[in-house]
């Protein structure tokens, strides 16, 4: 976490522009975008057959981040903390 005195100060600033600062713990691969797809991708999404061989894996793992916006959703919990409190806006 910054401590300076400049960041605190823009803190301030940005809580009246309505920008939030949101400290995370050290260690939070819950809350971590990339760490979240991942799991999804090796838990969810990744067909058994790309264990087969490396090539399949890489083409499958390459297929679904192509199709990621269209065939696939995560909804991060930050991102529906956000829409539950600013939905009234």
């Amino acid at each position: 976490m910054h401590r300076s005195k400049k960041f605190k100060k823009m803190c301030y600033e940005w809580v009246n522009q309505r920008v939030y600062i949101i400290f995370l713990p050290t260690y939070s691969p819950e809350l971590n975008s990339i760490e979240l797809l991942w799991k999804k991708i090796k838990y969810e999404w990744l067909p058994i057959s790309t264990n087969l061989s490396f090539k399949d894996l890489c083409q499958s793992v390459n297929d679904i981040l192509t199709d990621y916006r269209e065939k696939y959703r995560i909804y991060h919990l930050l991102v529906i903390i956000y829409l539950y409190i600013f939905s009234d806006l």
